[in-house]
């Protein structure tokens, strides 16, 4: 069976991946196929990741230990080119897919375009809608006619697979996401479209550590861009 869509979940001891892999399995209605990479979790939470291994289109794969968010990211990239979905979207383990995902495929089918970004909720918070992290901090008429991506947060967004399979992630502990986007936002070639509609649930959960498990380290960060060249200096106090 062809896998429409791939959704890629990187987890670490997260006491909320049951609702994560119940929203993909309510909530998307074309074949997909939803892979986890666990990094470096307790084996208590090992033991119970794996018994989704394998059930509602559940796919699981473990570290041995812990590497941050960008290097799992990657592996999960690695595990998606063995699927070769036609889509992927990205999933943290703490957070929950709604039914307008279905929409935004729609979209980017009909419109032929390589990211299509969404809107995200945040639960948790009182703001409701997240104007950092779904882009409503920049200019999205002028983003949109640039034919540039609406935020440097991969999160609730549609990447067309073939478009982005050969860009890795930044193997950094923080800003590795704002490092992938800026990245892909050089590319003039990728088209990216636009739906108003909240397709992506944002858990802000002082307890939650289900994406990328130990505490952050301070990484230098404008060293590593500037020797990598990896991302313009007015997303860097975004990124921080």
């Amino acid at each position: 069976m062809t896998v429409k869509l791939a959704v890629l979940t990187p987890t670490y001891n997260s006491k909320y991946l049951k609702q994560c892999i119940q929203s993909c399995k309510d909530n998307i209605k074309y074949p997909y196929r939803h892979i986890l990479v666990d990094d470096g979790s307790t084996s208590v939470f090992k033991a119970l990741l794996y018994m989704y291994n394998g059930v509602d289109n559940v796919e699981v794969h473990s570290l041995g230990e812990n590497h941050g968010c960008g290097y799992v990211r990657n592996e999960l990239l690695k595990h998606a080119a063995e699927v070769n979905p036609e889509y992927i979207i990205y999933l943290d383990s703490d957070d929950q897919l709604t039914d307008k995902v279905n929409n935004l495929i729609r979209l980017a089918d009909e419109t032929k375009c390589d990211i299509a970004c969404g809107r995200l909720y945040s639960k948790s918070s009182k703001l409701g809608m997240c104007p950092r992290m779904d882009g409503l901090f920049t200019n999205r008429q002028h983003a949109l006619e640039q034919n540039k991506f609406i935020s440097m947060c991969i999160l609730g967004k549609l990447f067309r697979f073939n478009s982005i399979k050969n860009l890795s992630f930044p193997n950094i502990r923080r800003s590795e996401d704002y490092v992938y986007m800026e990245t892909l936002s050089r590319n003039s070639s990728l088209k990216s479209t636009d739906l108003a509609e909240v397709i992506y649930y944002k858990k802000f959960v002082a307890d939650s550590a289900g994406r990328t498990g130990k505490p952050l380290e301070k990484e230098p960060l404008e060293k590593y861009c500037k020797e990598n060249n990896a991302m313009d200096s007015r997303y860097l106090s975004e990124a921080k």
